[in-house]
């Protein structure tokens, strides 16, 4: 009788997702999540009181470097790549009191921010020179502040 070993798996093999996208509709509109409809509600209130005008959701920001070139994933399916496009959760014009004057804002909803994201997000600021706010649960622990020294 021959014995067969089983060969360990690694962590990342037997580790389960850490958490699930869940898609929510409403008025017709799919939502990546909960949270992010809640987040259009509230965006939508705000565009009928006059505290932002403009408003649109899922905004595709090509990413194409100063010169012309556009920036390309390459994969099996793409040998040739595809163009990267990254799509904005939420984009509106906010006003300034002081000022009196509109400037564009472009807004991500996040619960969990993880490296890929902030990488997007940076190569995206680089090139547009805008400033992406970051809103949810994952701009309460956003690793883009420096963390506090504590003095002996």
């Amino acid at each position: 009788m021959k014995t067969v070993l089983k060969q360990r798996r690694s962590w990342h093999q037997v580790a389960k997702p850490v958490r699930t996208l869940y898609r929510t509709s409403a008025d017709g509109d799919v939502f990546d999540s909960g949270d992010e409809l809640k987040r259009w509600n509230i965006l939508k209130f705000a565009e009928k009181t006059g505290l932002i005008r403009d408003l649109k959701r899922q905004v595709a920001f090509p990413l194409i470097l100063p010169n012309g070139t556009p920036i390309k994933i390459k994969s099996p399916g793409f040998p040739k790549g595809r163009r990267c496009v990254y799509h904005a959760d939420f984009a509106y014009e906010e006003r300034d009191d002081k000022t009196e004057t509109w400037h564009p804002t472009v807004e991500e909803r996040k619960s969990f921010d993880d490296p890929t994201s902030r990488l997007r997000r940076a190569v995206v600021e680089a090139i547009y020179g805008i400033d992406i706010r970051l809103t949810g649960k994952a701009a309460k622990t956003s690793p883009r502040k420096p963390p506090q020294r504590k003095t002996p």
